[in-house]
């Protein structure tokens, strides 16, 4: 049996949150330094990390920023807020005489641009909130089947998740041996008052899923089998 990636419950709604988010913000023209997890944490966007020091808040800002967009940052946020003298130092943003939980709420859904790092940004960041191993000993190694991944959807009416996997490597034991070629992966999440169940345990198994991209690679497990539909059981990144 395949042990599934996440470990506790504070994770799971922080993944939830993230990837629903992730699966959205496409389509959306906000791209904030923070977003705001469900359990009230920051999660990063164009920010990468943060403290509190010499007075005020350092940040730390998207490695594909460079220095003019830096300054563009700076000169955004202190022309949209009265009385706000952010300061560059080095690759950081200072925020002086500031505290993070005040200072995130203010300017959590500042849009700042930045159109062509929307995609990047997003994905590179939401990798500090996925576990990337798996308790090997839960498992036999001989029935995954590896794949690569070339498209993943999300009928956010209807909660269903379409994977589009290539094979690379078939499974030597079990009962999905013979698997070869593309095939698409699906999952139905369970959805309470029209939204996705961040409280369903399956769901919480699933939903790392939505955080692939086009080229990442997965071993799975299948259960089932319809033309060229797979359910898997378990699955490791």
């Amino acid at each position: 049996m395949v042990k599934n990636v996440i470990n506790t419950n504070s994770f799971f709604s922080k993944v939830i949150a993230l990837a629903i988010f992730l699966t959205l913000s496409f389509s959306l023209s906000a791209l904030p330094l923070v977003i705001k997890s469900v359990d009230s944490e920051w999660l990063p966007m164009l920010a990468q990390s943060w403290e509190e020091k010499n007075g005020g808040v350092f940040v730390s800002i998207e490695k594909n920023i460079d220095g003019k967009k830096l300054r563009e940052i700076r000169d955004k946020i202190n022309l949209m807020f009265e009385n706000s003298h952010v300061e560059i130092r080095g690759r950081r943003l200072f925020f002086p005489q500031a505290r993070i939980d005040t200072l995130f709420e203010y300017i959590k859904d500042v849009d700042l641009g930045f159109d062509d790092l929307k995609r990047s940004s997003l994905n590179e960041n939401s990798a500090l909130f996925i576990k990337k191993s798996a308790d090997d000993s839960k498992f036999s190694k001989d029935e995954l089947v590896q794949a690569v991944v070339e498209k993943v959807e999300l009928e956010h009416e209807t909660g269903r998740l379409t994977i589009t996997v290539k094979i690379q490597q078939k499974a030597k034991t079990g009962d999905f041996t013979r698997l070869s070629g593309r095939f698409r992966i699906e999952y139905v999440f369970a959805k309470r008052d029209n939204k996705i169940d961040e409280t369903d345990e399956e769901n919480k198994k699933f939903t790392p899923l939505m955080l692939m991209n086009s080229g990442d690679k997965i071993s799975f497990i299948p259960v089932k089998q319809e033309g060229r539909v797979l359910t898997i059981s378990y699955f490791v990144r």
